[in-house]
């Protein structure tokens, strides 16, 4: 009987730290790193009354101990509806490396000005760690090579502001048009996990401009691929949108 009743406290448990951490975090009632350490931690007893759910079913077969055989089903039941996302997430995150900073840029990546006046990054280094960052970039993901732009970098830079604006979850905070860069953040995941990132636009080297970009995590060590998604998906959304307003047609004079 105690195995069955421990698989249903367990899984009880378990419910509320993941349900309190994702719905925290995503309130920003709590750090997201903080709600995602919650929601491991439900995880570890949601398996825990997976366990224990299973060893009381096995144990509850008579029927006088069918209360318990109930416990044991649910705590069961329950245990099995936390531990597989978990366990999806784990493979998900299979491949990816211990990186949180992510450029365009190994030798001249686009410096933060504004962002560590951020609270949240007051106390964090928001210099590039090339030495540390180069190799897990370069092996997980190559070379990835800013966006060139036949526009002059003044047009260019009007390109960014709009497509930065468009961007779903991102939040512009700083826009410099002396430099022809802006910095912003953007949320990710169930978590709502921030990455802080800043743009430059660079004169081309055979004329035209390129745009550089930096993105970086604010919480734990790596990013599950966050940051590189983030450039490419950008890179993605600008370049079509400078390939549409060169195909649009022109309203006469």
């Amino acid at each position: 009987m105690i195995p069955a009743w421990l698989s249903l406290l367990d899984a009880a448990i378990a419910v509320m730290l993941v349900a309190c951490g994702m719905l925290g975090a995503r309130l920003e009632l709590i750090p997201a790193l903080f709600g995602f350490q919650m929601f491991i931690l439900g995880a570890l007893l949601g398996l825990l009354a997976l366990l224990s759910g299973l060893i009381g079913i096995w144990r509850t077969g008579d029927p006088a101990l069918r209360s318990g055989r109930i416990a044991a089903w649910i705590g069961t039941i329950v245990g099995l509806a936390i531990a597989l996302p978990v366990a999806a997430i784990a493979i998900r995150s299979r491949g990816f490396p211990i990186l949180d900073d992510v450029t365009t840029n190994y030798a001249d990546p686009p410096a933060f000005t504004r962002a560590g006046l951020i609270d949240e990054n007051r106390d964090r280094s928001l210099t590039y760690d090339r030495a540390h960052c180069e190799p897990l970039q370069r092996a997980a993901y190559g070379f990835i090579a800013p966006l060139a732009l036949p526009d002059a970098p003044p047009i260019a830079f009007q390109h960014v502001k709009i497509a930065a604006g468009e961007m779903p979850d991102w939040r512009v905070t700083f826009v410099d048009p002396r430099r022809l860069a802006l910095e912003g953040v953007a949320v990710s995941g169930p978590f709502h996990f921030k990455q802080d990132f800043v743009i430059e636009v660079r004169p081309g080297t055979g004329g035209g401009s390129v745009v550089e970009m930096r993105s970086k995590s604010r919480d734990g060590e790596g990013d599950v691929g966050a940051n590189y998604k983030r450039i490419k998906n950008f890179f993605g959304t600008l370049s079509a949108a400078v390939t549409r307003s060169e195909t649009a047609p022109q309203n006469p004079a």
